[in-house]
């Protein structure tokens, strides 16, 4: 499915087609960046389009003032890294790390060759600070949507020549405004493992498509919750209500006897997603709110489970 109310990212085949000449990772980046924000409305020719209108070419690709003119014009707050950070890597990772911090994914500008040549290349960077390692999307890669680096690796292609024999670190964080009302997905590792499988459904369903529903449903469902922003004393973690053997599961034991062998393991495999979703974004309820969203939970996995993936 390409439809982007099911996707989660953007690999630039789908936009350049029938071209020979590789061109739109630049655009396939940009567009992964609003789908992991959680815009499922852009569709990833739209940019090509607005791109063409700011006077732009496209398959003589972006330069990073480019896009972040681009992304402005779709409302987002795009930041170029400056200074010390573009000259020196130790500065560059801190950049990184505050773009983490807010939640913003990373276009990143790379030699594809890793050989401190010239940037040729746009990636999607997108992590925890803390962490060790950093998730990277490629646009050009097909067979993997996300692969897991390390700083050291990362910093390989990402130190290009500007042009004058210097290296330099070139990216583009881009946030979304609280205006638009968005939560943006975390850089959960088993979300990226689930994407990594990239399942084919018997129902037409592909591992992206039954992710991106299962987020942002269930996103729809705390975010519709009275006490979002205004938690009292007593609270309780999302993320506990989806531990094994927790409030989730109690449910789902009750109503298990309607499910096939195949259909229990779906929703078990999408519990065990959920719950690491959760855990990176500490939702808190209100006690009173507790049994509404503990059968919420459990009917958007049911549902999904049974009627999205194979039986």
């Amino acid at each position: 499915m390409s439809d982007p109310f099911y996707s989660l990212y953007c690999k630039q085949r789908e936009i350049e087609r029938c071209w020979h000449t590789p061109w739109a990772c630049g655009f396939a980046s940009m567009v992964t960046c609003f789908r992991l924000l959680g815009d499922r409305t852009t569709d990833n020719n739209t940019l090509v389009q607005e791109f063409r209108g700011l006077g732009g070419k496209p398959r003589d690709g972006m330069t990073t003032d480019e896009a972040a003119t681009l992304a402005r014009a779709f409302g987002y707050r795009p930041t170029i890294n400056r200074s010390e950070s573009r000259l020196a890597w130790p500065a560059f990772v801190k950049w990184l790390e505050s773009s983490f911090a807010r939640r913003a994914p990373v276009m990143l500008s790379v030699d594809s060759n890793g050989e401190q040549g010239e940037a040729d290349h746009w990636w999607i960077v997108y992590g925890d600070p803390q962490d060790s390692k950093i998730w990277v999307m490629d646009p050009f890669d097909d067979d993997t949507p996300f692969d897991c680096f390390t700083r050291k690796e990362i910093c390989k292609y990402a130190a290009c020549d500007d042009g004058n024999g210097f290296l330099e670190y070139d990216g583009v964080s881009i946030a979304a405004p609280l205006s638009m009302g968005m939560v943006p997905v975390p850089p959960s590792a088993t979300l990226m493992e689930f994407l990594n499988e990239d399942l084919h459904c018997a129902t037409g369903w592909r591992s992206e498509a039954i992710a991106a529903a299962l987020v942002d449903n269930h996103f729809s469902s705390v975010q519709d919750l009275p006490s979002q922003g205004a938690v009292r004393s007593g609270a309780t973690l999302v993320s506990t209500l989806l531990e094994c053997g927790g409030a989730v599961d109690e449910v789902l034991d009750e109503w298990d006897v309607f499910f096939t062998d195949q259909q229990e393991a779906n929703i078990e495999s999408l519990r065990i997603l959920l719950y690491d979703v959760e855990a990176h974004m500490s939702h808190k309820i209100n006690s009173a709110e507790k049994d509404h969203i503990t059968h919420e939970i459990a009917l958007n996995l049911i549902l999904i489970g049974t009627n999205l993936m194979d039986e």
